[in-house]
């Protein structure tokens, strides 16, 4: 019941809800509801019929009912009865329990995380295990073997083997959107012209057309161009393999605007629709649920990662932006990157990068920060090797130590990851507290917290690294 006052009572209950409340029907009827449960409660359940009440609308929603005593969840849909003058005098009350139907959805959850994270466990193990095959056979050959130009060759196979698992991990960290981007102002149509586009034609076969369609006046976008390369390759690569026999790729972009109340990932603002279309067999809708997931790929044994795609969706995602795909089995595919767009200024051109091979100023006291001892050995070789003087230390506490005894520092390189609860960040801004002015380089092998440094105005150095780019990070950071 429902007085003009704003209180309500109980009037009646059915067999089911009489059997499932602490008092029976009898006893409960003409009670109002903060006489048969405490005042928080009650205030919860106020909230919904006053709702129902004022909107003369059916009103819906899930949670317990205090009143009840057991303990469950309830999916709820509250109904208006006026009466003749159109005053909501009544409301009636339907309850289904949703305890174990909510359970079971959790479990689901739970298997299908746990499904997700076994393929993701084996293709990673599958393909570092190839990788490590070449190395581990590479040393063993290079220790039996004398002759140099053999000696040479098993050198490259590892050195090849190593710079595999380096992208590998690259594009795992990208799905796992814990890439350290670096995004930039793109005018979409000048960067296709000044590379990309060619470098997306050589992708093809010399049976498939490739075709661009840019629009004039198309707004820049803010994207990290190196990954918006990668993405749009592995784009070009799998429609190439769906068009065995001839084929036309589109290139498009048009500019759209989300909504966040009506976008199904939450995108609200404007953005540029960068599209990928193929002509080639489509993919069935059992395909395109799983297309994005990584290391899933209706290719052969041998013949792509399955990174591909989830590339693609993680640098997206990552962006700021999402992915649209549209497909049907014989009608080709397209495959649609939103990327923000920007207002940013068109930036002055960055100074030339270093050549390979340039080494940093040699004679520099180096204090390297790293906790893994086989890394460690083999940096400070390198540094030695580009005439440094190297000193380790294995924890960010201890290289505070060292910067706080007086001895010589010229830079610090540490490791963003540490032990001790004091990561690199915090080691480099606690270097400067007490050495103002003391050059920092920075490495890490998980850029998830990489992109910290950023604000700090720090370099960093992304592993795996060659000798090559240890001197041109120096060079940079002792200058």
């Amino acid at each position: 019941m429902a007085t003009p006052d704003g209180h309500f009572s109980f009037e009646s209950l059915n067999l089911a809800a009489a059997r499932a409340s602490a008092l029976g029907a009898a006893e409960v009827a003409g009670l109002a509801l903060d006489a048969v449960m405490d005042a928080d409660a009650a205030a919860g359940l106020l909230a919904h019929l006053r709702q129902c009440v004022t909107d003369h609308a059916s009103h819906s929603f899930t949670g317990p009912l205090p009143f009840l005593s057991q303990s469950a969840t309830f999916e709820t849909t509250l109904t208006p009865l006026p009466d003749r003058s159109g005053r909501v005098v009544r409301l009636l009350a339907a309850a289904r329990d949703v305890t174990e139907c909510n359970l079971l959805e959790v479990q689901l959850r739970q298997a299908q995380k746990l499904e997700a994270v076994g393929q993701l466990t084996g293709g990673v193990a599958h393909d570092f295990n190839n990788l490590l095959q070449v190395v581990l056979s590479g040393l063993t050959l290079m220790e039996q073997i004398e002759d140099p130009g053999r000696r040479a060759k098993l050198a490259d196979n590892v050195r090849r083997a190593a710079q595999r698992g380096g992208e590998l991990t690259k594009r795992l960290l990208t799905v796992a959107r814990r890439q350290s981007l670096r995004p930039e102002r793109i005018e979409l149509d000048r960067w296709l012209q000044d590379g990309a586009g060619a470098l997306l034609r050589q992708a093809l076969r010399g049976d498939i057309r490739a075709e661009l369609r840019l629009p004039p006046g198309l707004p820049a976008i803010e994207a990290d161009p190196a990954e918006l390369e990668l993405a749009l390759l592995n784009l070009a690569v799998n429609a190439r393999d769906a068009m065995p026999n001839v084929g036309t790729l589109t290139v498009s972009a048009e500019p759209v605007h989300a909504y966040a109340i009506t976008d199904p990932d939450g995108l609200d603002g404007d953005f540029l629709r960068l599209s990928v279309t193929d002509t080639g067999t489509g993919m069935t809708e059992e395909v395109q649920a799983r297309v994005f997931e990584p290391f899933f790929t209706t290719k052969g044994v041998g013949q792509g990662t399955g990174l591909g795609l989830a590339q693609v969706y993680g640098f997206a995602r990552q962006s700021g932006g999402s992915v649209r795909l549209h497909s049907a089995p014989g009608q080709g595919t397209t495959v649609g990157l939103l990327l923000p767009v920007t207002t940013r200024a068109v930036a002055e051109a960055p100074a030339p990068a270093s050549t390979p091979g340039v080494q940093a100023p040699s004679g520099a006291a180096i204090l390297v920060c790293e906790d893994d001892d086989d890394v460690a050995a083999l940096v400070v070789d390198m540094l030695a090797q580009l005439g440094h003087a190297p000193t380790r230390v294995t924890t960010a506490a201890a290289a505070l130590g060292a910067l706080a005894d007086g001895r010589a520092v010229d830079l610090l390189f540490t490791d963003v990851l540490m032990p001790g609860g004091m990561d690199g960040l915090a080691l480099a801004r606690g270097a400067a507290r007490r050495r103002p002015g003391l050059p920092v380089l920075l490495t890490t092998g998980y850029t998830g917290g990489g992109a910290a440094a950023v604000p700090l105005g720090l370099p960093m150095l992304r592993k795996p690294y060659r000798i090559d780019d240890l001197a041109q990070a120096l060079q940079r950071a002792l200058a």
